[in-house]
């Protein structure tokens, strides 16, 4: 569940595959009622997983990376690693 301040709150699904130190996949999740999707990337380091941004391009209900080579890592808001919850 992602709830920013000023932002509109919004639950989902992550579901992903992890190569490396990378976890990549696909966040479908509800904001406002519209069912959405959208490609996320996390960098694993040390015991926190931190997002991945970059150009997106849309298709459908769906938003993806437009080069996933360009993505950048913002580790100023890192996520704690924890256990997957099925």
């Amino acid at each position: 569940m992602y709830k920013w301040a000023e932002k509109d709150k919004n639950d989902g699904k992550f579901e992903g595959v992890q190569i490396g130190n990378r976890i990549r996949g696909l966040y479908t999740f509800t904001s406002e009622g519209i069912v959405s999707k959208r490609e996320m990337v996390f960098k694993i380091e040390d015991s926190s997983l931190v997002e991945g941004y970059g150009e997106t391009v849309n298709s459908a209900d769906s938003v993806y990376f437009k080069d996933t080579d360009k993505i950048k890592f913002n580790t100023k808001m890192p996520f704690k690693l924890g256990n997957c919850i099925y």
